[in-house]
């Protein structure tokens, strides 16, 4: 048999130390990622499971549009600080011109959370109208009841900025909030069959040839299966009917994600949801999902899926004011008890550990053994 030389053994022991490295680094690949179907209590819970996986390793990163839409976080209230200093400052045209990007903004998410933010960025429009008396007086009042009332109709449990609503104001907002709207007409066409809409968001339902809507300024979101769904503000009036043309575009990945979620949480908890899921987790490219399934009384239920191996743990739940140790004592849990999985091994305990560690040492006694010089006997 030909003796490898040191040069050679050197070589082999180096591939096999990295074939080693490699394997330790599949293992501790992030390859798990928080779904929350627990709706908007589960947002928080999902974002702390989020933060625990991190700390251990496991969690698979995804782009911030796709985990806000994993995570089911709800659209974010604009910030009002350049608004409310252009309007203190009597820039009331530099105020509009800030209110018209926000709105345009929210309306361009297209999420059906956009109601309560949009309310608010209307209601300062309807400040707006009302004390720029650029405009005709009665103009001006019709304005500022315009974007009151749909302001109200979007969040009727809307937060009023009072430090800056003079009492002539609040008396236009008490007004447009008791006001009886005439029926107007709407006509919509989608180049989408299935397509739904939803008014001042409400739930959806199917599009009509001519739908009757309350006179005023309306939102409208259109949406209709494997379509992204698109967000108008209209104003109903009360003489011809308005008529609208959409084009819904393609459904974008967060849009698919959160339709995705949706059809988790209408399926009863446990092995019925595993074939959705299966779906998302070709959406996202992860294995394993660490699914918020429910928050009842501040008590989050969650449970691991593993699609790969077609598996689930147990159910494990904890209270939203636990600690953190009992958080994480909670996912550990889902982890080593998922369905005919055997618990979590230490790193010692892996064969492939020790697979690669009993080629190195086999290769290493292969590198002294070659190194010695031959000896001849008796010289």
């Amino acid at each position: 048999m030909t003796a490898i030389s040191p040069r050679w053994a050197c070589l082999v022991a180096m591939v096999g130390l990295l074939a080693t490295a490699a394997v330790a680094r599949a293992e501790t690949k992030g390859n798990t990622t928080v779904v929350n179907a627990g709706g908007a209590d589960g947002a928080p819970v999902a974002a702390r499971l989020r933060r625990v996986l991190g700390g251990r390793g496991k969690l698979a990163e995804q782009p911030a549009p796709i985990e806000a839409a994993l995570e089911g976080q709800p659209v974010e209230r604009p910030s009002f600080d350049d608004v409310r200093k252009a309007f203190s400052d009597f820039r009331y045209q530099d105020t509009e011109h800030l209110l018209e990007e926000l709105s345009d903004a929210l309306l361009e998410s297209s999420r059906s959370g956009a109601q309560k933010p949009l309310a608010e960025v209307l209601w300062w429009r309807g400040l707006v109208a009302a004390v720029d008396d650029r405009e005709k007086p009665p103009e001006q009042r019709r304005r500022a009841k315009l974007y009151f009332t749909a302001a109200f109709a979007l969040d009727a449990n809307l937060s009023v900025d009072t430090a800056v609503t003079p009492p002539r104001v609040r008396l236009l907002m008490d007004e447009s909030r008791r006001g009886q709207p005439e029926q107007g007409t709407l006509q919509i066409e989608v180049d989408s069959t299935g397509a739904e809409l939803s008014v001042d968001g409400g739930p959806s339902a199917g599009i009509a040839s001519e739908l009757a809507v309350p006179t005023g300024l309306h939102l409208l979101r259109i949406s209709a299966p494997g379509r992204g769904a698109v967000l108008r503000l209209v104003e109903i009036t009360k003489g011809s009917a308005v008529r609208l043309s959409i084009e819904l575009p393609p459904e974008a990945k967060p849009d698919q994600v959160r339709r995705l979620i949706s059809e988790t949480a209408s399926l009863p908890e446990g092995k019925p949801r595993m074939k959705v899921l299966s779906r998302l987790s070709g959406v996202v490219g992860v294995q394993q999902l660490l699914l918020v399934e429910s928050v009842e009384s501040q008590r989050a239920k969650i449970r691991l899926y593993d699609v790969a191996g077609k598996r689930m743990s147990q159910q494990f739940s904890f209270a939203q004011s636990d600690s953190s140790s009992a958080v994480g004592a909670a996912v550990d849990g889902a982890f080593r008890h998922s369905d005919g999985e055997e618990p979590d091994r230490h790193w010692y305990q892996r064969w492939q550990v020790w697979a690669g560690v009993g080629g190195a040492v086999l290769i290493v006694a292969i590198v002294v053994n070659a190194s010695k010089e031959p000896r001849i006997q008796g010289l």
